[in-house]
């Protein structure tokens, strides 16, 4: 009887993951020209048509929100995606980016049912369908912007991460966690919160492979500290720091988790006129 009814339990999971799946595979794909197309959007656009055919590729990313440059990797994504899906306008870079992010998706549905053990699987599972149909995942995950791309490699880090104790797991999660920060600084914060926990919590990791790998990955960032040592002036000043206090962070922190932090992007009078719709009749 036990197994009949976790059978049905399993087909019924499958049926609701299904769904939530296709309704954000659907939203994401739906109206391909309907894009945001501002200055980083062109810029990193801009970078996957010119970056290996008539530009060299960069060492350093373009100035970052907070000062300072960002790491070149954070432009490498968009020449490597674009090559891959010989994406040469806009909305198709955007497509490149968005079908990244429903594998990421697919990806995260199998590790919740195939590679976590029976007790964690379900918190696993909720956690696909929040993400599969969440209004800020759905509409970051459209956008031509390197935290865009993010997703896929943070689900192939926690993959990596629950495989620690084998060397090739230990590896790939210190490889990928230092390329996470080098996509978009904000990487470093989930890595390093992983890192930290793993190592206050965990004595049974392949440190030594987990080392290789974060030294492999971390090659690029050699280049970007002598840039920035030879160009002070580029670097993060005092004040950007004290942007800590602000509660900003924390705003978008629940405001993203439970989708109703779509302001970000319309600003205060477009987010209400947005509220206002769909208009019917």
């Amino acid at each position: 009887m036990n197994v009949i009814i976790k059978t049905t339990n399993e087909n019924k999971w499958w049926i609701f993951l299904f769904f939530a799946l296709l309704i954000g595979v659907i939203l994401r794909l739906a109206y391909p020209g309907d894009i945001e197309y501002k200055f980083d959007e062109k810029t990193f656009f801009d970078a996957s048509q010119k970056v290996g055919v008539t530009e060299p590729w960069p060492i350093i990313g373009p100035t970052t929100g907070v000062g300072g440059k960002a790491f070149g990797m954070s432009v490498w994504i968009f020449p490597i995606l674009s090559r891959i899906t010989h994406a040469s306008t806009p909305p198709e870079l955007a497509r490149s980016v968005q079908l990244l992010n429903i594998l990421g998706l697919f990806l995260l549905a199998f590790f919740s049912f195939y590679l976590l053990p029976q007790p964690e699987r379900m918190s696993w599972r909720w956690a696909t369908v929040f993400a599969a149909v969440n209004p800020m995942a759905i509409l970051f995950q459209r956008k031509i912007w390197n935290p865009s791309t993010l997703p896929l490699f943070c689900i192939l880090m926690w993959i990596a991460w629950y495989y620690r104790h084998k060397r090739i797991g230990a590896f790939f999660w210190g490889l990928i966690g230092i390329c996470l920060g080098q996509i978009q600084m904000a990487g470093f914060f989930l890595a390093g919160g992983v890192f930290l926990w793993t190592a206050i919590h965990d004595r049974k990791v392949r440190w030594g492979s987990w080392l290789a790998g974060s030294l492999i990955g971390g090659v690029p960032i050699i280049f970007w500290l002598q840039y920035m040592l030879a160009n002070p002036s580029s670097g993060f000043n005092t004040i950007n720091f004290w942007w800590i206090l602000c509660p900003t962070y924390w705003f978008y922190w629940v405001g993203d988790a439970l989708g109703v932090a779509l302001k970000y992007t319309f600003n205060t009078q477009h987010f209400i006129d947005f509220l206002g719709y769909p208009m019917i009749g």
